[in-house]
């Protein structure tokens, strides 16, 4: 199974990694954060600092194209629900949120 973990605090301070079954990484990050692409194969970079929903939807595409089945938000698993016991949502769950958080 393809996940996204979002890294919120630890290097390389991007958005987070998508992680595939034999363990090859590929970074997402974006405008203002600082990364290092070791050890990652890929890196993804979006030219925004992620304020909207509009910002967000090229983010959601790529996790989609890559085949993303579902995210690890070790944060945000504590404050909305659609979480299991492992703090993990389907990938189509934890866009709905994140659309809903922007949505103002």
């Amino acid at each position: 199974m393809v996940t996204f973990s979002i890294d919120y605090r630890s290097p390389p301070s991007g958005l987070g990694q998508i992680i595939h079954p034999n363990g090859n990484m590929e970074l997402i990050h974006y405008k203002g954060c600082s990364w290092n692409n070791y050890p990652y194969k890929n890196d993804h970079y979006f030219d925004s600092e992620l304020h909207s929903v509009e910002d967000w939807t090229p983010v959601f595409k790529l996790l989609r194209e890559k085949g993303v089945e579902k995210v690890y938000d070790s944060e945000m698993s504590f404050d909305e629900d659609g979480f299991d016991k492992d703090q993990m949502a389907s990938l189509e769950n934890w866009i709905s949120i994140i659309t809903d958080l922007f949505s103002y």
